[in-house]
């Protein structure tokens, strides 16, 4: 059997020919007449062993298993993954186990099927243990010809003799061993997982189980599950859930046909109703619109609900040909009034909400559709169909023609599909437990994982930026998750079994460090000055497998300094900027300045000075000014790093120095601690490189910081960025409003409407419009394609101070100096004011929507007090008032469903609030200035400030420790704004706009 279905690989082929004729040449010889010639027993052996050999060395060839040894980083009571690559090379698909002699050490099921010319990526996960095990050192991993059916794995070993047997090593070792490999995190989960459903502003994904709630709401990002499910009135049998973020709710529906409604943000049921007699299958919440579509078992009926005519059925729509209906979903395009869909007949109707005949178009399949999506490529729109057989089948929606027939990318029945169109990406899943990512090009499988936990049940993409994203696997016997950066998948398992506690773990596939580093080298036009021993560590630790930062950091005794080398090279009429990170691992402050010769050469003003707290980061960012050439400098030419320590007593009179008198007091302050103790000022000399930047790694590392300096970006008040164009908009001092291209570096559109200060602009990114407020109390609405001006109001009395548009629906708020704040409707009142607010003392500076409570919002004035509203309600229901000064800007923040609020003030604290409790957590102390801008990353536990002492620092969310402290150097920070393409930081300041990574850990 072996040989037939391995006879088109020629090499197979001769392989056993060759075995062939040894044998009968062996039989030939045994019956040699002279008995002297006949071979021995041994030799007879020799020669088969041989021929076996062969033929195991091309299998190997065939059937490839990496890594060579298998590392389970350990830690007590945790799952512990481990991914193994294998890569089938044959035309036909291998059947593989993996057998050791401890089965129960393992959480999940240890069988598969490669499929013919493709790598399968497996996961096998580790139970959690107290101890490292101890009898584990090698695993066998057997494969053979697949002949037979998925669920019959075990059998085709026993009815086939050649079975080929590999042993992989077994490495226990630390975390920090295998940090390469993987990063976990460990978390209880329960089984069965049903359906899926992703939150469109939060990284939570929505989960229907088999046991008690019966729903799960789990954040993504952290791998963790929301400690709610007690707080959760329980729903037997459900069958699905969505979320309706715009209304802080979830639907759900069951198997007796009733719909229930929660308000996830108090864990309370809102209502349930009977929808049908018979089970609910699906829900689909429309896009924009008040409306769910429900679809059951019953008849082949699917029903229009309207929540705000009290769950309403405003319209029942009857497919005859369907019983029953599988499966709902809009297309989310254009038209949102159009849905598709599945129902029983291989039968997919493309159908339209308000058209009295309702079905636009039907595609049919001879055979049983299991599941079904629309997929967007580009311009082009493909409905994905899937037989019961695996069988993937391809429509495109233009032609409404069949395009590609796709087999063989499962061994097993398809029940499972999905796909985002901001990414193009395609997902399918199987009732083998595998899981298929598709080439969105080719439109053909590309990736396949196994997590062994047994059935897919569905799968969902969920979106972190324009480049990452992940997707959340429902199985049989547990979680898992994938995440993709790129192309570089980064799998997140979360094993589970019946007989124990399931955990979620974390495996993180990294690319390993470059064993050899190019050096930069000098050219005929390059300048590098090598000043100091300490130059020189960055070439002795070449090879070494250290990272980028160990191999080119420098020490000045107190401080690590990273990059020993800056790189700073020349661009004709462009700014070049370098980061200098340097960490005090002291428990002393150290004070700190950067000198030069030529001074003239940085757009900031030399010295630049600093004092870097203990266990602190501080990154200085070094800007050269933009010149049309290259500028020639002496051989001596480089940067002077100086630290000291700095006490109690100097730290205030240093930081108290206003940014003209600054390097004045550095200046005196370093003289006296030379002429006291010369041997305690460190000075390390700094190499400048101005050659064009060579990549030393075979990755190309983005810039962890771009300057950009314009006329229209200097005094910036506001900054916003656009959630799907590479688009950052600004606004100045001067009136001018403009937004900044950051993919191809330059202006991309600019307006000019007013002479006086505009303190804050936003996108409204579904009307394509921009709206201002200025100095003068004007809204202005402008489309920002066509430039054409939509409308302009008198909304205040005095300067609009901030602006802030609603998530979801048609309505913007804006704050004055008047002490006011207005809600404008733009859409059902064509810009008219809806509702006024009043109850601030003293001008209101700042305002921010809520977005998980969307009808809520937080407001910041110099009366010292914060201010919850409603925008139902004129008066305030929340005032915090424990605040020493003004206050100038607030954010509102969730982590784990708990509500948190910061708020930055006039004396450079700022604060943070629970808003579930109103009580004070937290008051952030170290700005010298007044906080401008405050900040919560939206993917890292990281709280950001900026101030006019021209600093941003990082903090802690979950300690409140200071972590990091970036000094722009470009002069007071004013505002800040997260780019979600590129997950960095813009932040806007006195002399320009920078966009930044961050340093932190």
């Amino acid at each position: 059997m072996l040989l037939a279905a391995g006879w088109k690989d020629a090499s197979y082929l001769d392989a056993y020919c060759n075995q062939v004729k040894t044998c009968t040449e062996i039989a030939l010889n045994c019956v040699e007449s002279n008995s002297h010639k006949r071979p021995c027993i041994e030799d007879i052996i020799t020669m088969l062993n041989e021929t076996e050999e062969t033929i195991d060395k091309l299998y190997q060839h065939l059937f490839v298993v990496q890594p060579p040894y298998l590392c389970f980083p350990f830690e007590p009571d945790k799952l512990i993954p481990c991914p193994v690559h294998l890569t089938n090379n044959a035309d036909h698909g291998i059947s593989f186990r993996i057998q050791t002699n401890t089965p129960d050490i393992f959480a999940n099921s240890l069988r598969g099927i490669v499929p013919a010319r493709s790598t399968q990526t497996y996961i096998l996960t580790m139970q959690k243990q107290q101890k490292p095990p101890t009898n584990l050192d090698t695993i066998h991993i057997e494969s053979v010809v697949a002949q037979v059916a998925f669920w019959d794995i075990g059998c085709s070993f026993t009815k086939l003799e050649a079975v080929h047997d590999e042993s992989k090593v077994v490495k226990i070792t630390s975390l920090s061993e295998c940090a390469s490999q993987l990063a976990s995190k460990v978390l209880s989960l329960n089984p069965t997982y049903a359906t899926i459903d992703v939150h469109p502003l939060q990284p939570w994904v929505l989960i229907t189980t088999c046991e008690a709630p019966g729903i799960e709401i789990w954040n993504y990002k952290t791998r963790a599950k929301l400690d709610l499910p007690y707080m959760l009135p329980p729903i037997e049998d459900v069958t699905v859930a969505k979320f309706i973020a715009r209304k802080q709710w979830f639907v759900a529906g069951d198997e007796d046909g009733y719909i229930h409604v929660y308000c996830y943000r108090a864990m309370q049921q809102l209502t349930y109703f009977q929808a049908d007699v018979h089970g609910i299958t699906d829900l689909e919440v429309h896009p924009t619109e008040s409306y769910v579509l429900s679809a059951s078992l019953s008849e082949g009926n699917v029903k229009l609900w309207d929540w705000e005519k009290g769950w309403e059925c405003t319209r029942i729509f009857k497919f005859v040909d369907f019983d029953p209906v599988y499966g709902v979903t809009f297309l989310n395009i254009k038209d949102t009034d159009t849905f598709a869909v599945h129902g029983g007949g291989g039968i997919i109707k493309i159908c339209s909400l308000r058209s009295s005949e309702f079905i636009l178009s039907e595609y049919k399949d001879p055979g049983f559709i299991a599941c079904f999506d629309i997929f967007a490529n580009g311009d082009q729109l493909y409905l994905i169909t899937v037989n019961p057989d695996g069988t993937v089948k391809i429509w495109s929606m233009h032609t409404q023609n069949l395009v590609e027939t796709v087999k063989d990318a499962h061994f097993s029945p398809v029940n499972a599909i999905c796909s985002d169109s901001e990414h193009a990406v395609l997902v399918t899943g199987s009732v083998d437990g595998t899981v298929c990512l598709w080439n969105p090009n080719t439109l053909r499988p590309e990736r396949t994982f196994n997590f062994g936990l047994e059935r897919v049940n569905d799968v969902k993409v969920c979106t972190d930026s324009s480049r990452s994203y992940r997707v959340v696997i429902a199985h049989e016997n547990g979680l898992a998750m994938i995440e993709m950066d790129g192309n570089d998948p980064v799998v997140a398992n979360t094993g589970s079994s019946s007989k124990v506690e399931n955990d979620l773990v974390g495996s993180r596939k990294r690319k390993r460090p470059e064993d050899d580093r190019a050096e930069i080298k000098n050219e005929e036009n390059d300048f590098i000055h090598s000043v100091t021993d300490t130059g020189n560590v960055a070439e002795q630790m070449q090879g070494n497998g250290q990272t980028d930062e160990e191999m080119n950091s420098v020490s000045s005794k107190l401080l690590g300094v990273y990059p020993g080398k800056l790189q700073l090279p020349f661009k004709a009429n462009q700014l070049t900027s370098c980061s200098l990170k340097l960490t005090n691992t002291t428990d002393d402050h150290v004070a700190v300045r950067l000198l030069t010769k030529c001074p003239k050469r940085y757009i900031a003003k030399m010295p630049l000075c600093c004092i870097v707290p203990p266990k602190c980061i501080y990154t200085l960012i070094v800007t050269v000014s933009d010149q049309k050439k290259r500028s020639q400098l002496s051989s001596d030419e480089f940067l002077t790093l100086e630290s000291t320590i700095c006490l109690e007593q100097d730290i205030v009179g240093l930081q108290n120095a206003n940014l003209n008198s600054e390097a004045i007091e550095f200046s005196n302050f370093f003289k006296q601690a030379k002429d006291m103790a010369a041997d305690k000022v460190y000075a390390l000399k700094l190499s400048v490189v101005s050659n064009p930047l060579k990549e030393t790694t075979s990755v190309k590392q983005q810039p962890e910081v771009e300057v950009v300096s314009n006329r229209k970006f200097s005094h910036v008040l506001s900054l916003d960025a656009h959630p799907t164009e590479p688009w950052i908009l600004t606004t100045n001092q001067a009136g001018e409003v403009a937004i900044w291209d950051y993919q191809v570096q330059a202006i991309a559109k600019s307006f000019d409407f007013t002479q006086r200060p505009v303190y804050s602009a936003k996108f409204i990114a579904r009307e394509e419009w921009i709206v201002a407020g200025d100095g003068y109390g004007m809204i202005y609405v402008y489309n920002y394609h066509t430039k054409e001006e939509v409308t302009s109001i008198e909304a205040h009395d005095s300067d609009i101070t901030s602006l802030d548009v609603h998530p979801t629906d048609p309505l913007v708020l804006s704050s004055s100096e008047d002490h006011l704040i207005k809600l404008w409707n733009w859409r059902k009142k064509n810009w008219k004011c809806i509702r006024t607010f009043e109850g601030h003392s003293d001008r209101v500076k700042h305002i921010n929507f809520n977005l998980m409570d969307t009808n809520s919002f937080a407001t910041a004035s110099l009366d010292h007090t914060i201010k919850i509203w409603n925008i139902s309600s004129p008066e305030s229901k929340i005032t915090m008032s424990d605040h020493p000064d003004g206050l100038l800007c607030v954010h509102s923040y969730t982590i784990d469903m708990r509500q948190y609020l910061i708020a930055g003030s006039w004396d450079g604290t700022a604060q943070i609030w629970d808003m579930q409790t109103g009580r004070l957590v937290q008051t952030l102390k170290g700005h010298v200035r007044h906080i401008s801008c405050v900040y919560h990353h939206p993917e890292l536990p990281v709280v950001i400030t900026g101030s006019h002492d021209g600093t941003v620092r990082l903090w802690n969310s979950t300690t409140y420790r200071l972590k990091s402290i970036v000094g722009i150097n470009l002069g007071v920070v004013h505002a800040l704004e997260y780019i979600k393409d590129l997950r960095r930081i813009v932040v806007g300041c006195h002399q320009g706009i920078a966009i930044m990574g961050l340093n932190y850990s």
